[in-house]
């Protein structure tokens, strides 16, 4: 009865329907982009490293291997297809892959429509909104558009996951820390200079 009753947490926003469209400068593009990462799921933690790599197809590979080599996934994030290339044993259920692909996805924009459906602001910042299923992903940025700081995917009535970035302007950013709000799932990335 309580959560019927709860209120969305972006009622402070207003619309900035007039607002040009200035995230779509800050689409990342990158040849490979190598990071520490730390993933902690319900229990499990592992460690190793992660790479992003644009392909010459425009495909964009994402795998995750530990130290010594061995490979946890290898997601292929295609225009209008994502395919799971490998993914270990302990990894490799529906639930999972899904949320890894949501999560990862969140940070290379995957399926982002061109333009943001919904542009508000508040707090001297902006969020540019694209609605998708029944949540919306919000792309926050400092007012004057210099970089993306923060992103929150969210419900009507509560946030689902907030994604702390830095370095994040034309390029994927120097750090990522995701964590989901409902359950245990969290990414830490760290880039490692190239």
């Amino acid at each position: 009865m309580v959560c019927g009753c709860a209120s969305s947490p972006y009622l402070f926003l207003s619309d900035q329907n007039n607002q040009p469209d200035c995230l779509n400068y800050l689409v990342p593009k990158f040849d490979k982009i190598l990071y520490n990462a730390q993933i902690n799921v319900t229990g499990k933690h592992l460690s190793g490293l992660l790479i992003f790599k644009t392909m010459p197809d425009k495909t964009i590979r994402t795998v995750f291997t530990n130290e010594a080599g061995l490979t946890f996934f290898d997601f292929e994030f295609a225009e209008n297809n994502f395919k799971v290339v490998y993914c270990m044993n302990k990894l490799n259920r529906k639930p999972v892959i899904n949320q890894l692909k949501k999560d990862l996805g969140l940070i290379i924009r995957y399926q982002m429509q061109e333009k943001p459906q919904l542009i508000k602001s508040g707090n001297n910042e902006l969020y540019f909104g694209y609605t998708r299923n029944k949540e919306t992903m919000w792309y926050i940025t400092p007012g004057d558009c210099s970089e993306i700081t923060r992103i929150e995917t969210a419900s009507k009535r509560k946030k689902k996951i907030i994604v702390t970035v830095s370095g994040y302007n034309t390029t994927l950013p120097d750090t990522v820390y995701l964590e989901h709000q409902a359950f245990e799932f969290n990414i830490s990335l760290q880039k490692i200079e190239n």
